[in-house]
């Protein structure tokens, strides 16, 4: 690596962002901004609201579009064109029906509603809808909100533009009554991804009214729990006390990110011996919780807790198929796999940037940024030897090359940068701040966070393995801020304090087949378990604290990366 690396490397990661919580106020609406700079959009308020304008249906343009999705499997030839000539003239106004039209067993009818959705906007996207919905939150959220009101019982409100309308509504609700008066008075929708919308909202605007308290305290499990998790983020600690309550109540995927996110607050041993089992029970597990809560709850001090620290988090992979088709799936507590999107993707790391933004590195194709529906909205220059990538909850980015470990801050101004002599093999920020980093020669080097040139400790992870590779590596840290580092045979994981001393040594009683553990797929799970992939045997296994196997996913692809993502809604279905 030479001298001039820093440089290029600001060239290259100036897209990068971080967690909405985290930004500045000038910089919360970065990436909102690039996507329609990049479609071509003006940012002044009025071209905006124009833009939202002509995606709102009316029962005309629904009629007139929904009779001529219909003729695009006609049996006459000329029909079908007509009907796509028509479908054509109504442009965006058509865009409903024919999203609707993609899901139509009938294959002439998908082809045509695919190739008029093109033509009609070919910078037309979920990435671009939902920036547009969440810049107007400040301008006109009265605009979002008919928005809303025309799509709350459609397919539209799908969970990325439900999260778009929530960030709207959110940006202005606590000033704005005229907002809180709308959605206490809109009629109560029957879809509950509407209705979570609402509750959510008003946890912020007006929790003691009645429109708040009917769905918070009458409504099915899944309302109140994101009610509940709604004033858990504004500090309010009976909120606690709610979830707990409703644990019970909600789906296996619905219950397990809210308990471990519970217990992360509570801190209680039983209830986290609960919450590791292979089938965790929600009735043992709200016992436990409230149990502890019932003792620990004058002690809970919210206040230290930043918005994204109080919201429940979901286990990502990242796989790569033969085919250079990439996915990005959901680990589930009860052993099922999620899809979550597709993108043309061969990530060899992946980070989740908020609860809707992924970012993707590509060794020899180029660094990505994604959204949840597998959109790019950034694609830059190949990093050949990116060891690691952290973004901090203030928004610095802490990136490990090869001889090189840089920090920016949100404006990609470099704050400190350092060039090692000895190859680096992995790194991880630390919870005090601090830079932990494991060098080819099996050195750990841990650095002060405010000036990498400080060496707080170095220690030896014992003798060097011949077969442990440049990416055989992997450091994680615990909450206690010990550091865990897995062998690449995988037989066992090392526990360290930050002095050196070896606390634990924790044997994998797994089966590998032969397969060594991949080094970047190790990670702590939500639940406190550990997560490992295997490199050849494309599975993914969840060990407890003493090694023992709990359960394993196969994912018929190649593991890339397992990594976590907050969970902006806790989903109805």
């Amino acid at each position: 690596m030479t001298k001039r690396f820093p440089q290029v490397f600001i060239l290259l990661f100036l897209s990068y962002s971080l967690a909405h919580a985290a930004w500045p106020e000038d910089e919360v609406n970065y990436w909102d901004d690039m996507i329609l700079k990049k479609a071509g959009i003006s940012l002044a308020p009025n071209e905006i609201q124009k833009w939202l304008r002509t995606r709102i249906p009316n029962l005309s343009t629904e009629s007139n579009a929904a009779k001529w999705v219909l003729e695009l499997g006609n049996e006459n030839f000329e029909i079908r064109e007509q009907a796509s000539k028509e479908l054509l003239k109504l442009n965006n106004l058509a865009i409903f029906e024919l999203k609707k039209a993609l899901k139509s067993n009938d294959v002439e009818v998908v082809k045509r509603a695919s190739d008029c959705l093109e033509k009609i906007s070919p910078n037309e996207s979920t990435a671009l809808k939902c920036a547009v919905i969440r810049l107007l939150g400040k301008s006109d959220p009265r605009l979002v909100f008919e928005y809303f009101s025309k799509i709350a019982e459609t397919p539209e409100l799908d969970l990325m533009t439900s999260e778009a309308i929530l960030d709207a509504f959110n940006s202005s609700i606590k000033t704005n009554t005229s907002l809180v008066k709308l959605l206490e008075d809109f009629p109560g929708p029957k879809n509950p991804n509407a209705r979570i919308i609402i509750a959510r909202t008003l946890a912020k605007g007006n929790p003691k009214g009645p429109a708040f308290k009917k769905l918070a305290e009458n409504d099915a499990p899944i309302i109140r729990a994101n009610a509940a998790l709604a004033l858990l983020q504004e500090k309010d600690k009976n909120a606690v006390g709610l979830l707990i309550s409703l644990l019970s109540e909600l789906k296996t995927n619905q219950m397990a990110p809210i308990a471990c996110m519970l217990n992360e607050l509570i801190e209680d041993k039983n209830s986290e011996m609960e919450i590791k089992k292979k089938n965790p029970s929600s009735i043992a597990i709200k016992n436990s919780l409230q149990e502890a809560w019932n003792k620990k709850n004058n002690h809970l001090e919210l206040s230290r807790y930043s918005p994204v620290q109080l919201m429940p988090r979901r286990i990502l992979v990242s796989l790569a198929e033969v085919n250079l088709s990439g996915k990005i799936c959901s680990l589930n507590p009860d052993g099922s796999i999620s899809e979550i999107f597709r993108c043309p993707s061969y990530a060899s790391h992946a980070h989740a940037i908020n609860h809707s933004l992924i970012l993707l590195i590509e060794k020899s194709r180029g660094q990505l940024v994604v959204n949840n529906a597998g959109e790019t909205l950034e694609r830059n220059s190949p990093l050949i030897s990116v060891l690691a990538i952290n973004i901090d909850e203030t928004g610095k980015r802490q990136i490990l090359n090869r001889q090189n470990l840089t920090v920016m801050d949100h404006t990609n101004k470099v704050l400190q940068n350092i060039e090692f002599k000895n190859d680096c093999l992995t790194g991880t920020r630390l919870t005090n701040g601090d830079y932990a980093v494991i060098f080819k020669d099996n050195s750990l080097v841990i650095l002060n966070g405010k000036d990498l040139n400080k060496v707080k400790t170095t220690f030896s992870l014992g003798p060097k393995e011949s077969a442990r590779t440049i990416l055989g590596h992997q450091i994680e840290v615990t909450k206690s801020g010990s550091l865990l580092v897995p062998e690449q045979s995988g037989k066992f994981i090392k526990e360290y304090d930050q002095t050196g001393k070896l606390l634990k040594t924790i044997n994998s009683n797994i089966n590998t087949v032969g397969s060594t553990i991949y080094g970047q797929t190790f990670i702590i799970n939500t639940n406190g378990n550990y997560l490992m992939g295997t490199s050849r045997g494309q599975t993914i296994i969840e060990l407890n604290s003493d090694g023992m196997e709990i359960r394993n996913w196969d994912l018929n692809s190649k593991l890339y990366r397992i990594f976590s993502q907050p969970l902006g809604i806790i989903w109805a279905s």
